[in-house]
């Protein structure tokens, strides 16, 4: 009986992990990186916290700093030109990546040449991780953000920040 129970809690962790692993972007992303096609850009913590130090250089951005710094990781897929049916299998998997993995989508923008969606994942009040996916006629663009930041850090970073709001 209790070697049952013991398999039985050794499997649950296994399996918690393994979803954990599926439903984490930043592995999400990695799968690109050996596709033809495909750019994938990775930013680590260290990176992270040193663009945060040289944002914090310019006084005049004090809220970018802050913002960089509660981030964790980014990683940046881009696509060379390519056909409408390639670019629609990626998009179709971030997609499906983000109704899986209960991500919410945040913004949609469409005009006739293209289109932005954002997803997060919401952790209590803070987002743990973003997905900002761009598509334009001929290729796509999506960036993955890992870290911990609020809805005011976004705002104040953006909006003291006018290369971000035009």
């Amino acid at each position: 009986m209790k070697k049952n129970v013991f398999l039985g809690i050794i499997f649950g962790f296994f399996a918690v992990s393994l979803n954990a692993q599926q439903h984490d972007i930043l592995a999400f992303a990695d799968q690109y990186k050996k596709k033809e096609g495909f750019t994938v850009v990775s930013l680590g913590r260290a990176t992270m916290k040193i663009l945060s130090l040289i944002a914090k250089s310019d006084k005049s951005d004090e809220n970018g700093s802050e913002f960089l710094s509660k981030v964790k990781s980014i990683k940046i897929i881009t696509s060379d030109p390519m056909p409408k049916n390639r670019m629609d299998d990626f998009v179709n998997d971030v997609v499906q990546f983000c109704q899986i993995g209960k991500l919410e989508k945040l913004i949609e923008v469409d005009e006739p040449d293209s289109s932005v969606n954002i997803y997060c994942r919401l952790n209590d009040d803070e987002i743990t991780e973003l997905i900002i996916l761009n598509v334009e006629t001929n290729s796509v663009d999506a960036i993955f953000i890992k870290g911990n930041f609020s809805f005011d850090d976004i705002s104040n970073a953006a909006s003291k920040n006018p290369r971000i709001i035009k």
